[in-house]
């Protein structure tokens, strides 16, 4: 049996480099061919994805190939956000990856309107931040994940703190919570050890990204602490109401709530 299967094609034998994803089934490299989609065209596994093997099965029959400008001209009418739109509500973010974050986090059922952080690490590793939880998103043969994705979520309330861990020219972003492991990572391990791998981290090389995952862990830590905050504050004696009101005005000027998550603290410490 080979080791990643055969084409639900033709039967044939695959390969890691000559496989490409439909459906419901995987397909060689000759079957791809054989309904035009060649090694030249951008996006070869993206298109080819779209497809059922009976739908390949009946344009090989029938000798017809897929016409890939009528794909993408489908593709492009389609009705994927643009940019701006994808960025609209994001406090953080990397304009030459966020389509790419958007298209992973919407694959793993994350609700993008309420996504405020979008970044994407040395690798494949993406760090997706919502209102309240963050998931960090794996794919590809270096985080581990040669076939599918790893997704490790945390609500803010479990999460202990976030941090980054950066010497001389490499690093990692980590999620400390209750109940996940944290040991000292290094670049040049495998495993467990390896931050590329270990499900709460995300690698980190170049000082662009350096920056960009320290302000994540302030924004996320600002959440989590928010998250720890006792549910009934008007109730306790020894709050001083102004001083509490002032000091989640404060976190609105920042922009780490919302206007109305603001009002609505505003009048639970007022009593109104």
């Amino acid at each position: 049996m080979a080791l990643f299967g055969n084409c639900s094609i033709c039967s044939k034998k695959l390969k890691f480099w000559t496989m490409n994803y439909l459906v419901d089934g995987r397909l060689c490299g000759d079957c791809c061919k054989k309904v035009g989609l060649t090694e030249d065209i951008d996006h070869l596994t993206d298109v080819a994805g779209t497809y059922t093997v009976q739908e390949i099965k009946t344009l090989i029959d029938n000798h017809q190939k897929i016409d890939i400008n009528h794909q993408e001209a489908q593709q492009a009418a389609s009705t994927e956000p643009t940019q701006d739109d994808l960025i609209a509500n994001l406090k953080l973010y990397q304009e030459a990856t966020v389509m790419a974050a958007y298209k992973i986090a919407v694959k793993s059922g994350i609700d993008w309107s309420s996504v405020v952080i979008a970044l994407r690490g040395t690798n494949k590793e993406f760090l997706i931040a919502t209102n309240d939880q963050v998931a960090i998103i794996k794919t590809g043969f270096m985080t581990g994940h040669t076939l599918g994705s790893g997704v490790f979520r945390m609500p803010y309330s479990n999460i202990t703190n976030a941090q980054v861990d950066y010497h001389m020219l490499s690093g990692y972003f980590e999620i400390a919570a209750g109940g996940v492991q944290n040991t000292a990572k290094n670049y040049w391990s495998t495993g467990s050890d390896s931050p590329q791998e270990s499900p709460n981290t995300i690698t980190l090389t170049g000082d662009a990204l350096r920056q960009h995952f320290l302000q994540a862990a302030d924004l996320i830590n600002s959440y989590v602490a928010l998250s720890h905050q006792p549910q009934a504050a008007v109730a306790s004696p020894t709050q001083d109401p102004v001083d509490e009101i002032r000091k989640f005005k404060g976190l609105l000027d920042d922009g780490i709530i919302t206007q109305e998550e603001f009002d609505t603290k505003k009048k639970q410490l007022l009593g109104l």
